[in-house]
């Protein structure tokens, strides 16, 4: 027996097996485990990996479709619906704001020309002209505008021939007033006009302008500030329009080239001292209209000589009544409505 196992026992050792001992089994069985374990991590990570490859993708996917899709609304819908609320304001009428939508999208099928088109009706229809002046800075960057209207003017940049032709509309703005100092002791100003768009015409606008001969002062026109033209010592011809309420004080001092002067019916007030030292002035006609003929206001005007008013010698002696009215009551000829 002994003899048989021993055999069996050399036969194990000749084949390179033998019975594990517990410690070899359970390291065994450890390393397959661990073994196992890195199979199942390694599996995981490559899913892992596969799902953030895939989410990449579609992230990128979607990403190019919302650039895409935002592409076309900031390039189509977007300047289209601008487009289609242009033309609706262009239908009733708000030209200018119809004008400033279109030129943010300037890009857009025609907004461009449409634009320039509805400038033109908005001025227009502002200016009561059929060729209004548009201008912009690169056209005439002597003249500057708020974003209310008023126009200013640099006259150290200025290059033309004295004749100016004051803008219906610049930079898209219409014109509604000149501001003060507009052409402050510009000599060389020889002629100006003024569009209807023009409300409102600020203190010293004109003052000491000593070549300016004659201005027309448009319908629109309401306000004349202080010294306006005061020192123009040229100007002989002033014709107002008929929307003026208000000359402001001293707005035509020493202006002695003028003879003659008829103020439009709707003229409320005569600042003092409005015509002071304009002594050519013979003729002067007085609207019914006028509520205020401020003290010395025609001081220095001596040569009077005819005076017409719409109302009856009695309220003419009333509007009179400053310290300076005698002037205007002694003139050699005075007509009312009474004769």
């Amino acid at each position: 027996m002994m003899e048989e196992n021993n055999k069996e026992t050399k036969t194990e050792q000749e084949n390179g097996s033998r019975r594990m001992t517990s410690a070899e089994r359970q390291a065994l069985y450890a390393d397959r485990a661990a073994s196992r374990s890195r199979s199942r991590l390694r599996r995981k990570r490559r899913k892992r990996t596969v799902i953030i490859i895939a989410a990449v993708l579609l992230l990128a996917a979607a990403a190019a479709g919302i650039a895409g899709v935002a592409r076309l609304y900031k390039t189509k819908i977007i300047p289209g619906r601008k487009y289609d609320e242009a033309v609706a304001l262009a239908a009733e009428e708000k030209y200018f704001e119809a004008a400033d939508i279109l030129i943010s999208i300037s890009d857009y099928s025609d907004a461009k020309e449409l634009a320039d088109g509805y400038l033109i009706l908005g001025a227009k229809k502002v200016s009561g002209l059929d060729d209004p002046l548009i201008l912009t800075s690169a056209e005439a960057p002597w003249f500057s505008v708020t974003p209310e209207g008023e126009l200013s003017f640099n006259k150290d940049v200025y290059r033309g021939d004295g004749n100016v032709r004051i803008p219906a509309v610049f930079d898209r703005v219409p014109v509604t007033a000149i501001a003060e100092r507009f052409f402050f002791y510009a000599d060389y100003l020889l002629s100006v006009e003024i569009p209807m768009t023009v409300k409102k015409i600020g203190d010293r606008a004109f003052l000491s302008c000593t070549s300016l001969t004659s201005v027309t002062i448009p319908d629109s026109v309401t306000q004349i500030g202080g010294n306006v033209f005061s020192g123009c010592t040229a100007l002989s011809e002033v014709n107002f329009g008929t929307g003026l309420k208000s000359i402001g004080d001293r707005a035509f001092k020493k202006c002695e080239s003028l003879t003659s002067i008829v103020f439009p019916e709707g003229l409320e007030s005569i600042g003092p001292y409005a015509f002071n030292g304009c002594v050519g002035l013979t003729a002067v006609s007085l609207p019914a209209s006028l509520q205020e003929l401020a003290n010395f206001a025609f001081t220095g005007c001596e040569a009077i000589a005819e005076v017409t008013y719409a109302g009856t010698r009695a309220e003419l002696e009333q509007l009179c009544s400053g310290s300076d009215g005698e002037i205007i009551l002694n003139a050699d000829k005075i007509i009312t409505s009474e004769n």
